[in-house]
Formats: C-alpha cells, structure tokens, sequence
C-alpha cells in the first residue's frame, strides 16, 4: 500500500510538473518570426544583416514564408544565392537560432552568399489562397508529396527570378534533403536552376522497418496539429527556460537525437531550442513516411507509384553523424547507394553529430561548414540554365 501511495504521489507531482511548465511556456511562448530574431539578435555582431520576406504562392494555392539574408554591404562580390530547406518538425528558424558566429546561416554570409530560408507548407502563418489552417482541405494537402511536387519547385523559381541567376546550392537538413533530392531528380526544370545539393543527415534510403514515429491512426489526416505541437513547446519551454534546465535539457536532446558531445550545444541556444520547437508537422506527412516504411520503399501517398532519386543529376554532397540516434547506422552507405554514383562528388560518415548536430553544435563551423564551403565552391561542370 505504501508503495503504491508513492507511486501515486509521483505520479501527482509529475503531472503538476508538467501543467506547470505548460502554464509557464505559454505565457513565456516567443514571437515567432525569423526576421525579427536576426535582427534583434545579431544587431551588434560584424556581420549585419538584411533579412526580407518574400511570401511565394505554389501550384496548388498554399503561400509560403521564403526569406531572404544578405549582409548589409555595398560590396557587389556575391558568391550566389544557397538556398536552405529544414526538416519534418522544424522551421527556417533552425539555421538561425544558434546565433551569427556558430550558424550556418552566419557562415554563409560571411563568404558573402545571399541565403534563402523556405518555411515549407503547414508553417505558421499558414497561409493559402483558399484555406485556413482550422479547415480539412488544408491539412489534407501537406504531405511529403507536395512538398516535393509544388514547394521546392515554387520557392527555386522564386528565388532564381529575385536574384536573376541559378541557386549556387540547395542545402537540406534532414527530411528537408530528402525533399530537395526528389524535387530535383522529379522536376527537371527545378534541377536546371540548381548546382550543387547539401544533404545534412537526411533518410535517403533505408526505408523499410527503421522509421521511429509510429503508425498514426488515419483519422488524423486532415486534423489540425496546431495545439498538440503548441502544448508540446509550452511544457518543453517551461521547464528547460532557465540556464541549469537548459543544460540538462541537451542531455535530453542528445538522448532522443544523439550527440558526441552534449556541451556542443550553448545553453541559451538550447533555452531557444525548446522555446520554439517542435515545430508543427502534419499528420498525414507523418503517416506518409510511416507508411512508406511499413512498403519498404519510398511511395506516394495513397498510391503503388514510388519516389525514385535515380534521375538525380544534380552534383551532391552527403554528410552524416555517427551518433544521428534519428538514422539506420549504414544510412550513410545506403544513401550513397540509393544514388546514381556519378552525382555524388563528396561524402562524409564520420562527424561526431547527432540529428541536431549539423546545424546547432558550436563545432559545426569547424568541422563541418567548411566541408560544405569547399563543395558548393567546386565548379563540376555540369550544364545549368543561365
């Protein structure tokens, strides 16, 4: 009896925890705009930035948030535009969040690229020409398909006509890769703006009885995700907001992601880290991938027709943690296998990152953009519209 009076009170404490922590995250819940953040954060760095937001339409309707950075200089010495694509529950605001001295987006301008952010479809403000985000149609309409038949190739059209040459690169960071490889192998005008592909971890191949998120019930398909996702950062905020909760916060991280190194992650980057993520992402997206897994083959939804990367032309370069808890162990080998042998010009197993690693660890400016500089700078001589 008393064991059980103790598990109940732990049980109790544990919940008052957690409603405390929402209660605290969402009164504390940050203004959520890209833009903003950089301005106000990176205001007295060497590096100043102008960041403009250029709302682009799709095929199908849907508006997406593409930014724009650029430093704010009188120099005409551009390297080209790069391009940057986030993951599954995630935003623009990832490559931004670690601050201008430790992210990419920093290491860009600083070798004066101009940098895009697309915010893919089902991102706040969630923006459509017909629907909102309380409607069905509108989540209906998010799934890995979509992004790869309309946002990818809307947001490089957009981008190619603004800055009036090809993208120097695409960089993709997990699900994000997966995205920008199919787009290009898929649409080949896409790929005729494109030069080079990044890929940061991305599950290229490997499908088949590895994906974690577990099989969703259909009935989710066209349910808003808003509040769930909304209710996940209010805890998560709420409790690791100070800097002691934040540094076991990346402890935490590192658990669900992997890492080599917890201390990699600043403490107020990882206080940021909880206050914005996750970030919202369909069901339907979720349950797509899902499916395609349970298939053992990367399908379209609904359908026996399948994605394939083996029309991909686009020169490529692979990078992988050997701690990503978030990928198969040989993702790396199978990614290099899933494509043509010829596009793949650089690639890298062995960085000591988790998932979150590429792109929030304060070693990636050593260790890993360099690497990525040294490829986007490599002329491979392939034909790309001028």
């Amino acid at each position: 009896m008393r064991c059980r009076a103790w598990v109940g009170s732990g049980a109790t404490a544990a919940l008052a925890v957690l409603v405390g922590c929402a209660i605290r995250g969402t009164w504390n819940e940050p203004s959520f705009d890209t833009c903003k953040f950089v301005e106000r954060e990176w205001s007295d760095d060497d590096v100043p930035v102008v960041c403009d937001l250029h709302p682009t339409v799709t095929e199908d309707g849907f508006v997406l948030e593409l930014r724009h950075l650029r430093q704010k200089t009188d120099s005409q010495e551009w390297r080209g535009p790069v391009l940057l694509v986030h993951g599954l529950a995630d935003s623009s605001f990832t490559f931004v969040l670690s601050g201008s001295r430790d992210s990419l987006v920093g290491y860009l301008l600083r070798n004066m690229y101009e940098v895009w952010l697309l915010d893919k479809r089902g991102r706040s403000p969630y923006g459509h020409q017909h629907f909102n985000a309380s409607s069905q149609e509108y989540w209906d309409r998010i799934s890995l398909d979509e992004q790869v038949d309309y946002d990818l190739p809307a947001a490089v059209a957009q981008v190619r006509r603004i800055a009036g040459r090809p993208l120097r690169a695409i960089i993709g960071h997990s699900q994000g890769g997966l995205v920008s490889a199919l787009a290009l192998a898929s649409q080949p005008e896409t790929a005729r703006s494109v030069e080079h592909l990044v890929v940061l971890g991305s599950p290229l191949a490997l499908w088949g009885g590895r994906f974690l998120v577990p099989r969703l019930p259909d009935a989710l398909i066209t349910v808003s995700p808003v509040a769930f996702f909304r209710a996940a950062r209010a805890i998560a905020s709420g409790f690791c907001s100070s800097r002691f909760t934040a540094r076991l916060c990346a402890f935490l991280l590192c658990a669900a992601a992997g890492c080599g190194d917890p201390y990699a992650f600043a403490p107020e980057v990882i206080a940021r880290v909880f206050a914005y993520y996750p970030r919202e992402a369909s069901f339907k997206n979720m349950i797509h991938l899902s499916d395609s897994d349970a298939r053992g083959g990367l399908f379209r939804y609904g359908q026996d027709a399948s994605h394939t990367l083996e029309t991909l032309q686009t020169p490529t370069a692979l990078f992988y943690g050997k701690f990503d808890a978030l990928l198969s162990p040989d993702a790396h080998q199978a990614s290099e296998r899933a494509l043509p042998s010829q596009v793949v010009k650089m690639s890298d197993g062995s960085l000591p990152y988790g998932h979150a690693g590429y792109i929030w660890s304060t070693t990636a400016k050593d260790l890993l953009y360099p690497s990525v500089l040294d490829f986007v700078e490599t002329d491979y001589t392939r034909t790309v519209d001028d």
